[in-house]
């Protein structure tokens, strides 16, 4: 099983966080991510097509 750091960003690193966010960004065990935000229509084609759509 992973280990994972899923939790509360101490006060100490929630300036950094904060900022990578706004950057479109994330850190994860030493790796910098970027995040893309998908427009409404692309995240029901992708709900759609993985099953997440409810009801």
């Amino acid at each position: 099983m992973p280990v994972f750091e899923d939790g509360v960003v101490g006060a100490d690193k929630l300036d950094e966080e904060l900022e990578d966010w706004s950057s479109g960004s994330f850190r994860l065990r030493g790796r910098r991510f970027t995040l893309e935000w998908l427009g409404e229509d692309e995240t029901e084609a992708v709900h759609r097509e993985h099953g997440w759509m409810s009801g």
